[in-house]
């Protein structure tokens, strides 16, 4: 697996949407962090920024006739 660097970003949450994280996570057996990031991934791979590769890895593969366009990184088509 690829190792990035990583930096932090501080969010705010409503109570309600932070005890639904916590509850995910915890049913996932993974961390907030992680359910977070997988969250962003999946959101940028549905605006067409990530790779096919990449929304494959997700788990996300749109046909060509519902992609955005040509907005992403390389290897993005549309």
């Amino acid at each position: 697996m690829k190792k990035y660097s990583q930096s932090r970003i501080v969010t705010f949450v409503p109570d309600d949407l932070k005890r639904l994280l916590i509850h995910v996570a915890n049913l996932r057996g993974e961390t907030i962090s992680t359910l977070i990031r997988r969250a962003l991934r999946r959101e940028l791979a549905l605006l067409n920024y990530l790779t096919d590769e990449e929304k494959k890895a997700l788990g996300i593969m749109m046909p060509e006739t519902e992609k955005v366009g040509n907005r992403g990184r390389k290897g993005s088509r549309g």
